[in-house]
């Protein structure tokens, strides 16, 4: 991932990320991963940011407000609106007005249903509906979430405070909200203020059939402030993030779907990702989360800067990262999946897959169209015992010197997978073999379809078929600076 040279220095001891998955699978790939069938039926009820979130950060929650009761089945019309209605248990509340305007629930009990409303909010109101901690069976359906917020104050559609066995399904959740710095000085406090939905810790959440739009709502906010479409962090565990639609719109750092602090067992499949910003955009990234699946996903996205007028002196782009965060070997992402996605992305700086610190990933049969001027389709940082197979990279680049503050673990360069490691660990044993890659760049005659770095060892290359540029020689094709690597059955393309 990119971070600048300034954010690093500040922030070096809050390192961030994650995801995992769950789900009922049948494709052979997931022989390594252990999945319960019945936790994956949806009727049951998946950068900027410098590091992991503390403990005490993971279990920082929003804050519910109160005002007046509701304990039983309800219809709700217009006497409901401007106020925030605390909600017990047992309870489902409808409506029977065409908008409920500036209304908010606390979600405080177990089995609650909100079905068919029509919410449009302001910044009096700015979180719509928030499941106080430990609620169950939480169902929130056929519900449309409108929040227009010019305030620097949170700004949420949806909030799971460690909730369990939720479905959020057919819904529309849509924030406009200011753009705001994720760490805060002068402590450097992690605090993130936009999300459509956040699932903050808990387990057996299904979010589902979903449309989440994010934008920013004025032009006076933070230069490096972070929007994020779907939000999963806090230990969760079991959640499933399947068929939504995503778009992301000009914060500073944009994100569609973001798993982190340690999240277990994610589910991100068949969703459909757009973004665009001037700065950095990040269609799935998960931080500090294993045994997870990402599947069949499609992410588009553009991201342009004239170069050292933006917050990270280069726009970025990233399809899918996965990474870990500089802690103790229980917060690696590790025993991911990456397989069948579609990714079509364009930028000054293009990364169309990354796996950073993210050993036994499995990167199988996925697209990936990178365009800009210095592109990549993979990049590996001190990741070992991966898999990249059958997969169709299509990288074209327009290289340019780059802004020299800019900082990103593997080095950008246009081609199409790049390994490297530092000198205090290793990228090896990694098997890279049936991938289709093409590389192309219009300003650039020194292109390689594969670069293994220094100490990148004892990895195999075999049975790809590559081209870069107008070179016609395999061999010429493979750029090999380690030692015992295996590179054999290549083919020009």
């Amino acid at each position: 991932m990119k971070y600048t040279k300034g954010i690093l220095l500040g922030l070096l001891v809050v390192l961030c990320m994650s995801v995992a998955v769950a789900a009922d699978v049948s494709e052979d790939t997931l022989n390594d991963i252990t999945i319960t069938p019945n936790d994956y039926e949806i009727s049951d009820i998946s950068s900027q940011d410098l590091g992991e979130v503390s403990d005490s950060d993971n279990s920082q929650q929003v804050t519910p407000r109160s005002n007046g009761q509701i304990t039983s089945d309800v219809s709700i019309d217009s006497s409901y609106d401007n106020q925030t209605w605390d909600v017990s248990g047992n309870v489902k509340i409808t409506s029977n007005v065409a908008q409920s305007n500036n209304i908010a629930f606390n979600l405080n009990g177990n089995n609650i249903t909100i079905d068919g409303l029509n919410i449009v909010n302001d910044e009096t109101q700015p979180i719509a509906i928030n499941a106080i901690q430990n609620s169950q069976d939480i169902n929130i359906i056929n519900t449309n979430i409108t929040i227009v917020n010019t305030e620097e104050t949170e700004t949420m559609g949806i909030v799971l405070n460690n909730t369990q066995n939720v479905l959020v399904e057919n819904c529309t959740v849509d924030i406009s909200a200011v753009s705001q710095d994720l760490y805060t000085p002068p402590d450097w406090t992690y605090s993130l203020k936009t999300s459509g939905i956040l699932v903050n810790g808990g387990n057996n959440i299904t979010l589902n059939d979903n449309v989440v739009n994010i934008a920013n709502s004025t032009n006076d906010g933070s230069i490096s402030g972070t929007g994020e479409a779907i939000t999963v962090r806090s230990n969760a565990n079991h959640v499933n993030i399947v068929n939504n639609i995503i778009t992301g719109h000009d914060f500073p750092y944009t994100y569609g779907i973001k798993p982190y602090g340690v999240s277990n067992l994610v589910l991100i499949e068949n969703n459909t990702i757009n973004l665009n910003s001037g700065n950095y955009i990040c269609g799935i990234q998960l931080t500090s989360t294993s045994n997870s699946i990402l599947r069949r996903n499609t992410i588009t996205g553009t991201c342009f800067a004239e170069s050292g007028q933006c917050y990270g002196f280069e726009a970025f782009a990233y399809g899918i990262v996965i990474s870990s965060s500089y802690k103790p070997t229980a917060s690696e992402s590790t025993n991911n999946l990456i397989e069948f996605n579609n990714i079509d992305i364009t930028a000054n700086v293009t990364y169309g897959i990354e796996l950073n610190i993210a050993d036994n990933t499995r990167v199988f049969n996925n697209t990936v169209d990178v365009d800009g001027e210095v592109v990549m389709a993979l990049g590996m940082y001190n990741s070992s015992y991966c898999q990249i197979k059958d997969n169709n990279f299509t990288v074209t680049g327009n290289t340019r010197t780059l802004n020299n503050s800019i900082y990103e673990a593997i080095p950008p360069v246009t081609t199409g997978i790049k390994i490297v490691c530092d000198e205090n660990d290793t990228s090896q044993y990694n098997t890279i073999s049936g991938n289709r890659i093409n590389v192309e760049d219009t300003n650039n005659t020194n292109l390689y379809s594969i670069i293994l770095g220094n100490r990148v060892n004892n990895n195999v290359v075999i049975g790809n078929h590559l081209r870069a540029g107008n070179k016609y020689f395999v061999n010429q094709m493979i750029s090999n600076n380690g030692t015992g690597n295996t590179i054999n059955g290549n083919d020009k393309l």
